[in-house]
């Protein structure tokens, strides 16, 4: 995190507790070469996942709907014959599909756009 006072690149966390609403974490920071102590609140950011057509048209990703269901029956496909336990494929895809739209923390920001098979 960098210091807002003297944008130093490295800074210390000195203190870390979640919120009162415990939708944010607290963080209570302090900048090794100034003295500089600031809060900064930080707070997950899930993103929507876009499939782009094989038309070219863009919608959001039902995880739910069709498109899950297509996930499921490619990871059951993608299993079969291997050593796996009976609830590991019917659970794989929903973590899997959970995974992806917590991929908003990090670099990039925005929606993840992700190609549909024809």
């Amino acid at each position: 995190m960098r210091c807002p006072y003297c944008s130093c690149e490295e800074t210390q966390v000195k203190d870390s507790r979640p919120t009162e609403e415990n939708a944010a974490i607290r963080r209570r920071r302090v900048c090794p070469d100034c003295g500089g102590r600031f809060t900064t609140f930080e707070r997950v950011q899930l993103r929507e996942i876009t499939v782009i057509k094989s038309n070219g048209a863009r919608e959001l990703f039902d995880a739910v709907g069709r498109g899950a269901v297509r996930v499921r029956i490619g990871g059951s496909y993608a299993l079969s014959g291997r050593r796996a336990g009976a609830s590991r494929p019917r659970g794989a895809p929903d973590h899997r599909l959970d995974g992806a739209a917590a991929l908003s923390v990090g670099a990039g920001g925005g929606r993840r756009r992700v190609k549909s098979a024809p």
